[in-house]
């Protein structure tokens, strides 16, 4: 596996931990997930967004928060590593 494909190792693990996978299915997913690395404090989906895509959370942590009418943050869902 070269250098750049070394991102896809976690998820690929988390698949093979749960189904035998081949060679080809390997090539599949490596083209359906495209990596996206986000700095901390940025927002991946803003309120409205749609998201479109399956995430999967190789390395860190992402929170799904939403903030009310008085401006009380509600904290939703956290997302660690290989989740």
């Amino acid at each position: 596996m070269i250098a750049e494909e070394s991102i896809y190792i976690p998820l690929l693990k988390n698949i093979k931990d749960i189904v035998a996978i081949s060679e080809s299915d390997i090539h599949l997913v490596m083209e359906a997930f495209k990596p996206k690395k986000l700095s901390k404090k940025e927002i991946l989906l803003f309120k409205g967004d749609q998201s479109n895509h399956m995430r999967f959370i190789a390395d860190g942590c992402l929170r799904s928060y939403y903030i009310n009418e008085e401006g009380q943050e509600y904290i939703l869902q956290f997302g660690i590593n290989n989740w």
